[in-house]
């Protein structure tokens, strides 16, 4: 299990990396933004750390972006198997 989280984060690291490039914005401007550490961003691009859901969000924000575009293709479908 947790070598797929691991997997997922840094997929999901990569895709915000994409994002935050097309942008033209550096990590220190995105991680002042969004009120966390440079460190603290730059694990989560690089997948070391999980996305907590209110990063992603500000993220998207800040891109004018879904999450879906970051999400997609990443969370499984069966998800009631681990709701239960």
């Amino acid at each position: 299990m947790e070598k797929i989280i691991k997997k997922y984060a840094v997929c999901i690291g990569y895709r915000m990396r994409q994002e935050r490039k097309n942008k033209n914005i550096t990590q220190q401007e995105l991680a002042h933004r969004l009120g966390i550490s440079y460190s603290y961003y730059n694990n989560i691009e690089k997948g070391n750390r999980s996305c907590p859901i209110e990063v992603l969000i500000g993220i998207c924000r800040e891109f004018g972006i879904s999450a879906d575009r970051i999400l997609r293709d990443f969370i499984p479908v069966d998800t009631e198997k681990e709701i239960r």
